[in-house]
Formats: structure tokens, C-alpha cells, sequence
């Protein structure tokens, strides 16, 4: 039945039919006031949220983001407030480079994580911008989309009646999967800071259960009492406040950056959901100099980033020159994003950069190798690699390493390259001392002969997704 035809009708059986209708039409026209907190200060988490927000923005809700990366340009229906927080404050904090801190126990690591999620809320929820939005009563929100380090602004939620979202830049860290009743899987599923493999014996399985079980006592008599109070501190006009942890464990629904194709079987609740490759999108033209390099190079290209957070110019002196000696002995040209304007002895195929368009270079099909840090939120854990191609385990954090033996074992054409046997260690710094093992390595990898693989060639992990998945 049509608006005209219940405009022009007569008869007041139809009326309620009209009301019905026109009930309808106006409550699909509602936009939600969404409110996003994101308080570290790495560019990479951004990359990987920005595309939800953009196109909540777009569907027409209404968000406020607080962060330290406001949209630039800015976007229709989106208002930034930003948090002046930068890596460098907590590299100084901290007293050590991200290369350091990979050389630090995990237990102590534990502790510093601890003590640093928390400085990192405090420092956002303190923002006086951030403060006027709590002690304002013209501001409602609908929803708040909380990411790590945020348990001190889940008193918002509670103040508007608001549903939580957790989205996590990474894969699923146990504590973070309590939030809607993940089970903890000690026995099977090798914990994110630990260096152990996939297939842990006895005594690996023991150690990993008492490292979950610290985690989780740090959590509750650490962590957690930290978070309370500085969300009571910076929320005094809230009434009524539940713990931070009956918040967190009221949370609706858990976004994580990961796809079971790459990452590691595992027990997950309906609404925990895997958006792994949520931020790659079609590859666009490459600017002019990167084209020319990638259209001259006969023998392929090589991509070579640490990320965002690493500054590739802290590394140590003598993983620098495995490095620059491995680079030197090869064909294939090489895009090296670097910190600095200049680099002392740098091979001639070598290219520097202190930003490169890395999801167009990856879509382009002409990059031989990704070697790169194991973040989640680079375009290369979720392009797919030509079967030649090797992807270089670079972080500390052991799950991607797990997820890359996963995707080899199961037929994929990802190869973990340890560059340091027989440590089979998944810190980077471990994987670059022998450049001449490297090189060689690297060569056979580029050689050899195609690998089976249960993708075909130029498939990548987004296309596997049904058609018309919305997140």
C-alpha cells in the first residue's frame, strides 16, 4: 500500500494501516550518536578502525572519536577530538626502543603493559575536551566503541544507557575475550606473548597456563583497580557507577582484526567477530616516482616496513648491516620505509621512504616479498602474496607467528623465515643476524618453483568473505 493511496483513501479502516506505514519510513530515517575511544597513540589501530567509523558516518550516525589521529580531511559526521599524545612520550617514558623491549622477559613485560594501559587512559579521559563531554547533559550516545586501554570510559556507557563495542587492532588476547565469555584455551592456544609454537608439549602448555593464570591476577588485583579509579577520579558527575569489570563483561559485541583463514582454530562466541581484513581496500595508482621504480625493476620489488610504531632507524648497529648486506645482495629492487632522510651505506637498490601507499604497492602484483613487522593491521598480513613471495616475522608477538605456521601447514603460500636458525624465535631481532643466511634464503624463496596453495594467486582474504558481509 502506497502514501497515496492512504492519503487519498476515505475509508478509517485504513487508518491505522497509514500509521503503520509512515511509523516505519520514519524510525528507518534514525541515526545513532556514537561515541569511539581509541587511546594509544599508534597510527596503525586508526588504519584499521577508520574504515567502520567512515562508513557509520556515511549510513548517517552521528560519531564523536577520541583519539590521538583525527580524520584528515575531516569527515561529514564525524567530530575528532583529539588526545596530544604521541609513541615518542612513552618511548621516553619507557627509557627504551620498541627493539629493546623485545629483549625483555614477558613476565616483566606483563607489568610494563599493565602500568602503561593505564597512563594511556588516564591520559585520554583527562583531555579537558574529553571532560566536558562527561560532565555535559546535552550529549547522548547510543553506543560506545571502546578499544584497548579504554576500561576507564566505560562510565559513559553507563551514563547513557549506552551498548558497549570491543574492537581489538590484533588478534584475540585472552583477558580481552572475557568481555563476552571467550573461553581461555590454555591447553591449545599458545598465549600472544609467549615464544612457543603452535604444537606446545607438556611443559609449554604449563608454562602457558601460568602465564594466563598472571595475566589474569594482574588483571584483577592490578589492572582492573587502576582503571576504577581513574574512571571515579574523571567521572565525578556520574551517579551510581558499576565496576569497571561488570562493564566490561557487559559488552555486546568483540571486533577483532583476524580471519580464520590465517589465524589459529579456536572457541569463539556468536558475537565475537572476525573482521580481518576490514581496512584493505582496492588498490589505487601508484604515484609517479613508485611506479616508475616497480614498471623498471625485471625483477621484482621487495617491501620492507617495520610498521608504525617502529622506528626503523633505532635498530641495533649490527642488524642494521645483516640487513643492508642481505638488501645489497640482491636483484630485486627494495622499498624500505624509513624514518630518517638519509641512510648511511645504502645499496643502490635500495629505496627509502618515510611513508609508502603499502596497500597500493601490495595490489599492484609486482612485490616479490613482504617483509614486514606481524601486525594484524598491515595491508600484507591480509593481501594474498604471490606464491614465490615470503612474508619475515618481525614483532614480538608470537600469535602471528603462530597463524603464519598455520596458514603454511594448511596449504597457503605464506613462509615464516626465522632468520636465525635453529632459535625458531619470533623476534625480529633474533631473525636478522645472519645476513648472508638471509640472502640466500631470500633467493630460494624468490626461485623456487610455485607452491600449492588453497587459494589461487591474487585471491586475498577480503574476497574470500561472503558478498555483501557488513560489519
Amino acid at each position: 500500500m502506497s502514501l497515496v493511496s492512504c492519503a487519498d483513501g476515505r475509508k478509517w479502516q485504513r487508518f491505522w494501516q497509514c500509521i503503520f506505514l509512515l511509523t516505519g519510513v520514519i524510525t528507518q530515517c534514525q541515526g545513532a550518536n556514537i561515541l569511539s575511544v581509541m587511546s594509544v597513540p599508534s597510527k596503525s589501530h586508526m588504519v584499521f578502525l577508520s574504515p567502520l567509523l567512515h562508513e557509520l558516518a556515511q549510513r548517517g550516525h552521528n560519531l564523536t572519536v577520541i583519539s590521538p589521529f583525527p580524520q584528515s580531511p575531516p569527515v561529514k559526521n564525524i567530530r575528532d577530538i583529539k588526545l596530544n599524545v604521541t609513541m615518542d612520550s612513552f618511548r621516553k617514558e619507557r627509557n627504551m626502543s620498541l627493539f629493546e623491549m623485545g629483549e625483555v622477559n614477558p613476565f616483566i613485560l606483563l607489568l610494563f603493559s599493565s602500568t602503561i594501559g593505564s597512563s594511556m587512559c588516564k591520559n585520554a579521559i583527562s583531555t579537558p575536551e574529553v571532560q566536558d563531554l562527561i560532565t555535559s547533559n546535552n550529549q547522548k550516545f547510543d553506543l560506545l566503541i571502546a578499544g584497548v586501554f579504554t576500561e576507564c570510559f566505560l562510565g559513559l556507557a553507563h551514563k547513557h544507557n549506552a551498548s558497549i563495542i570491543q574492537q581489538i587492532p590484533n588478534t584475540l588476547a585472552f583477558v580481552m575475550g572475557d568481555a563476552v565469555g571467550n573461553p581461555a584455551a590454555y591447553a591449545y592456544i599458545p598465549d600472544i606473548m609467549l615464544d612457543i609454537p603452535v604444537n606446545m608439549n607438556f611443559l609449554q602448555r604449563t608454562l602457558n597456563s601460568m602465564y594466563g593464570l598472571l595475566v589474569e591476577l594482574l588483571r584483577f588485583f592490578v589492572y582492573v583497580p587502576n582503571q576504577q579509579e581513574i574512571m571515579v577520579s574523571y567521572s565525578k558527575n556520574i551517579d551510581n557507577l558499576p565496576s569497571v569489570e561488570k562493564l566490561f563483561k557487559s559488552s555486546s559485541l568483540v571486533l577483532i582484526n583476524n580471519h580464520e583463514s590465517i589465524g589459529l582454530s579456536r572457541p569463539l562466541t556468536p558475537n565475537t567477530i572476525q573482521v580481518g581484513g576490514m581496512h584493505i581496500k582496492p588498490a589505487k595508482d601508484l604515484p609517479k616516482d613508485l611506479k616508475t621504480i616497480l614498471d623498471n625493476s625485471k625483477e621484482g620489488v621487495i617491501f620492507f616496513s617495520l610498521g608504525t610504531n617502529v622506528q626503523a632507524s633505532e635498530m641495533p648497529n649490527d642488524k642494521f648491516i645483516a640487513f643492508m648486506k642481505a638488501f645489497s645482495k640482491l636483484k630485486q629492487e627494495v622499498l624500505w620505509k624509513w624514518d630518517q632522510d638519509t641512510m648511511v651505506g645504502k645499496p643502490n637498490n635500495v629505496h627509502l621512504g618515510k611513508w609508502f601507499p603499502q596497500n597500493d604497492i601490495l595490489g599492484t602484483g609486482s612485490v616479490q616479498q613482504s617483509c614486514r613487522n606481524c601486525s594484524m593491521t598491515s595491508p600484507s598480513s591480509l593481501w594474498s602474496a604471490p606464491s614465490s613471495g615470503l612474508s619475515m616475522c618481525c614483532g614480538t608477538v608470537v600469535q602471528h607467528t603462530c597463524a603464519v605456521q598455520h596458514w603454511t601447514s594448511t596449504g597457503g603460500s605464506w613462509h615464516c623465515l626465522m632468520l636465525q636458525p635453529p632459535l625458531q624465535s619470533a623476534r625480529w631481532y633474533q631473525c636478522c643476524s645472519a645476513s648472508l643466511w638471509f640472502a640466500g634464503a631470500a633467493e630460494g624463496m624468490l626461485h623456487q618453483k610455485s607452491v600449492p596453495s588453497q587459494r589461487k594467486n591474487g585471491d586475498d582474504v577480503n574476497a574470500l568473505r561472503p558478498q555483501g558481509t557488513a560489519y
